[in-house]
Order: C-alpha cells, then structure tokens, then sequence
C-alpha cells in the first residue's frame, strides 16, 4: 500500500473513532486549480504558437522532401529510356542510386528533427506545468497554514488502478474555491 493510502487509511480510522482529525484536514482540486491559473492560459498559448510553428516547418519539409521525390522519380524515368547508350544508361542510374539514397538521407534527417521539436516541445509543456503547479502548491499550503491544516489532498488524482484517490470528503473540507479566488485575484493583475 502507498504511503498515501496509508495516510487516508489511517485518516478515516481517526474519523471512525471519532476523533477531531477531520477539523486538520483539507481536499483541493489540483487540475482545476492549474487550468484556472494564469500562467496556464499564456503557457497554452505560448505551446499553440509553437505547434503552428512546427506545423509550418513540417509542411516545407514535406514540400521539400516531395520535390526531391519528384526529382528522383525523373531521373530514375530518364535512366530507363531505351534509346540511352549502356553507358550513359549506368552513369545515369549511378546518379539515380545515389539521389535515392540522398533522398533517405534527406527523410531521415527531417523525421528526426520533427521528433527532436516534438520531444522540446513536450519537455517544455512539462516545465510550464511544474512551475504553475507549484505556485498553485504554494498557495495551498498559504491556506492551510492559515487553517492549521495538517494534511490536505488533491481530490483529482488518480490512483494507481485509475480511480479517484479521495473518495469522498465533507464539503467544508474542500479548499478549492478559496483558492480559486485568489487564483482570481491574481487575474485581476
């Protein structure tokens, strides 16, 4: 068992028994709080920009990459023409065989730079995520200084099977709006 299914386990036994343990504890909503933050809104952006920059950069790979194809194609027809001397026949299908294997070259290189972009792109939406969530982590912990909170949980994350983690909690346990509004203010800025 996780340590934070211990916690909550042991958390609801405090409750069963009685104990005031619930008056310490508090749930947050941490996706809603990220997606409401700022810095959310302009991260998306900042990756929308990007996608369509990648996305302008991959369509002039494929048109470059199609023009080759093209090429290559009119070479390799031009080989084959009968009324070629065998010699001029293997020049030309010498230059045919070294066009195609430029030609894989040419994909290679750009599938590897389009997966390179893609991979940039996903660490960096991962970093944005982390400093957003982090100060959303900071102004939970404002709060639940301020309550005198021991423990509080995120009531969006899942557990390891895919269900929620919290499965149920009295609503004057839940902090989110509270924080929300500051994420609000913060708007307002």
């Amino acid at each position: 068992m996780s340590r934070l299914g211990f916690v909550i386990v042991l958390l609801a036994m405090g409750l069963v028994a009685g104990t005031a343990v619930a008056a310490d504890l508090g749930v947050v909503d941490v996706d809603r709080l990220v997606k409401a933050h700022p810095k959310s809104d302009a991260n998306r952006e900042i990756l929308r920009d990007q996608l369509r920059e990648l996305e302008s950069e991959k369509d002039a790979m494929l048109e470059t990459l199609q023009g080759k194809k093209e090429s290559f194609m009119d070479a390799r027809r031009a080989a084959a023409d009968p009324a070629l001397s065998d010699t001029v026949r293997k020049e030309r299908e010498a230059a045919v065989t070294e066009q195609f294997k430029a030609l894989q070259e040419l994909e290679k290189e750009m599938g590897q730079r389009l997966m390179g972009r893609q991979r940039e792109m996903g660490d960096q939406k991962l970093r944005m995520h982390k400093l957003v969530e982090e100060s959303v982590r900071d102004m939970v912990a404002a709060v639940a200084a301020k309550k005198k909170l021991v423990l509080v949980v995120d009531k969006s994350a899942l557990s390891v099977a895919g269900s929620n983690v919290v499965v149920f909690h009295q609503k004057q346990l839940d902090l989110t709006d509270i924080i929300l509004a500051t994420i609000q203010d913060l708007r307002k800025d």
